[in-house]
């Protein structure tokens, strides 16, 4: 035993002696290197293979930029053949000739000729896929990058060491520019793959870290906190979430990138069984700003059940429309239409609560015209309002159902408890009333009325009367005549009539609307106090073509007051916002408790901070609505246009919005 083991130290002495009495590289330079090496690969008897491989690793980390490194590859490849390692030579090959831009015909032949036979077929052929990278006009680091995630991508679990080795190569030499942020992720997978999960979840971590405005940082967070779930390690899953946080901050990521990372981050939320507060702001963003990513229909429906759980209406019915809207033959969009009404009956009823109806008033008579007579009245009139138009060089109005219903009822009303005026009962003018029904067009209204001793009014009579009407307001004075001036508005396009005919009267209301945007359905327009200072209501919608958006406004009123028919009637124009271009706090305009002063606050111009984010055809937009703590009262938003061949800009929206 004793005799062996001093054998034994003989020979590793003798091994270690030889090390030092072989050739050693002296070189300083490239050109030295290149002689050293050529001497290596003609007389490799007479040289140490470890040490000529670690002068290899030397000089490659060192001369990245020297011209003779494609060639000092070159003879790395042929001298790993030498020594029988031959998958190490076919990727040391294919970096000479994609990298460095070795010709081919240099290189291939005496690979082949020592490595054909040495590497299977299938393997073989693996490894060639690296020689047809196209690199043509590109950098150096722009071919090292491509070079590397090839490399990667083969997924090559036997050249563990050698892959190991090119990554800490292309990390060392290019750390930042082009694309490290790729490398680092793909290493991550090929550590994964070949059973390094610690160490795969080290490089996701470090891509987080160092690469915050990457495009990966999605995916590559959802993967280092799944992974870090299945080895328990719960500091590294609140790190990609804190580090996926993080990322949202650069100011230069696209609407893509940031919807991207929001999803990542409200699936990670949700996974930890709860999302809380952070979870549900998170996906709160994701619904009021990106709607137009692509949210999938399981996330949709866990955070619509945790927003109702949560008290928040609004985002629960909004999740619900989505799913809705978006994946109809879904499983669960049953369930999310029934739980869609049930909320929705829910804000109904606050609504109704908020604006009671008056109290009923039976009428006194019976329908003096048929329905079909009133309706062919309204079509015959409004074929004359468009003839006029077209007689005076502008477009013919469309009749507008929704803005049609909201007249009937309303001259139906002011025929009941006789009055006339554009207020109702319940103190709401006509864009508010027309609001409560879901229209939001920009809409100005003239109000007519009339009375007759005679009963016998037929549908012919009251058509000529109302013609008359119409023929003397058109030809009187433009000073003091909203009829006249409404109707030569070049910029209304759509127009609702309502008419209500009793025995000794009428009431006929024309609600003349601009159509030009298209606003995405909001899940609520009534808000407590509460949710209107907590959070930013963000309105989406495109603008029909040949339109272009000049600013918005977002007027307040107080909450309205029930008025009686005599006061109605007796008032011969109701309050205006008064415009405030400032950019100060809306609280300054505010008026005080039982105040009847209103007030309209610019929050979007040309010159001011606040912006509509356009998509990439410039039709669609959102628009970030803050109520700036401004009370209970009615918000009407105003976004104003501009269009060819109309002179002027004009309002195109009066959404409005009710906070109790």
């Amino acid at each position: 035993m004793r005799a062996k083991a001093l054998r034994r130290a003989v020979l590793v002495w003798l091994a270690w002696a030889s090390s030092f009495l072989a050739p050693r590289a002296s070189a300083q330079t490239p050109e030295e290197y290149l002689s050293f090496f050529r001497a290596a690969a003609q007389r490799p008897e007479e040289y140490d293979s470890a040490a000529v491989l670690r002068e290899f690793d030397r000089c490659e980390f060192a001369f990245v930029q020297a011209p003779q490194l494609g060639e000092i590859l070159r003879l790395r490849s042929f001298y790993l053949g030498l020594l029988g390692r031959c998958r190490e030579a076919w990727v040391t090959a294919a970096k000479a000739v994609v990298v460095f831009q070795i010709a081919k015909e240099s290189v291939l032949p005496e690979l082949e000729s020592h490595c054909r036979s040495r590497v299977p077929a299938e393997e073989s052929k693996g490894l060639s896929v690296l020689f047809g990278l196209r690199t043509a006009g590109t950098t150096l680091p722009s071919r090292a990058r491509r070079f590397v995630l090839a490399l990667l991508a083969l997924r090559l679990g036997e050249l563990e060491t050698c892959v190991r080795r090119e990554v800490e190569w292309y990390i060392a030499w290019f750390p930042q520019p082009l694309g490290a942020d790729s490398v680092r992720a793909a290493f991550g997978d090929f550590l994964l793959a070949s059973g390094h999960p610690a160490e795969a979840l080290s490089e996701y971590i470090s891509v987080l870290e160092f690469f915050d405005g990457s495009k990966l940082v999605p995916e590559v967070s959802w993967k280092a906190f799944q992974l870090a779930r299945k080895l328990g390690n719960a500091r590294f899953a609140q790190r990609a979430i804190e580090l996926t946080e993080r990322a949202l901050r650069p100011l230069w990521l696209s609407d893509a990138e940031v919807s991207a990372r929001l999803l990542a981050l409200s699936r990670m939320y949700l996974e930890l069984g709860e999302p809380g507060r952070p979870g549900l702001a998170s996906f709160a963003r994701l619904v009021d700003q990106y709607r137009d990513a692509a949210i999938p229909p399981d996330l949709l429906w866990a955070y619509a059940q945790r927003f109702g759980d949560a008290g928040d209406t609004t985002h629960a019915l909004l999740c619900l429309r989505l799913l809705v809207d978006r994946y109809p033959s879904d499983p669960r969009s049953t369930e999310a239409r029934t739980l869609m009404r049930r909320l929705g009956s829910r804000i109904r009823e606050d609504l109704q609560r908020a604006f009671p109806p008056p109290p009923p008033r039976e009428l006194r008579f019976r329908p003096v015209l048929a329905p079909s007579e009133i309706a062919a009245i309204k079509s015959a009139f409004l074929s004359r309002i468009n003839a006029d138009r077209r007689r005076l060089g502008l477009a013919a109005l469309a009749m507008d159902s929704l803005a049609t219903a909201v007249a009937d009822s309303h001259c139906m009303e002011s025929l009941r408890w006789g009055y006339s005026g554009d207020l109702d009962l319940r103190g709401l003018k006509p864009y508010h009333r027309y609001a409560l029904t879901g229209g939001y067009h920009a809409l100005s209204t003239s109000f007519l009325s009339g009375t007759w001793r005679s009963f016998r009014t037929t549908a012919q009579r009251l058509l000529e009367v109302l013609v008359r009407t119409h023929e003397r307001m058109l030809e009187g004075p433009s000073e003091s005549n909203p009829y006249r001036t409404h109707l030569l508005s070049p910029e209304h396009n759509r127009c609702g009539i309502g008419l209500a005919v009793g025995p000794h009267g009428y009431r006929l209301e024309i609600a003349f609307l601009n159509a030009y945007v298209s606003l995405d359905p909001l899940p609520t327009q009534l808000y407590s106090v509460r949710e209107a200072e907590r959070e930013t209501l963000w309105v989406t919608g495109a603008v029909r073509e040949g339109v272009q958006i000049v600013g918005a406004s977002l007027g307040f009123e107080p909450w309205p007051r029930p008025v009686s028919p005599e006061e109605i009637t007796s008032r011969e124009s109701h309050p205006s916002p008064v415009f405030y271009t400032s950019l100060g706090k809306l609280e300054s305009v505010v008026p005080e408790e039982g105040g009847a002063r209103e007030a309209l606050f610019w929050f979007w111009k040309p010159w001011s901070g606040f912006r509509f984010v356009f998509t990439e055809d410039g039709r669609r937009f959102r628009l970030p609505v803050v109520f700036h703590r401004g009370g209970p009262g009615i918000y009407t938003l105003t976004i104003w246009v501009r269009r060819e061949k109309i002179p002027r800009e004009f309002p195109a929206t009066y959404l409005c919005f009710f906070v109790m």
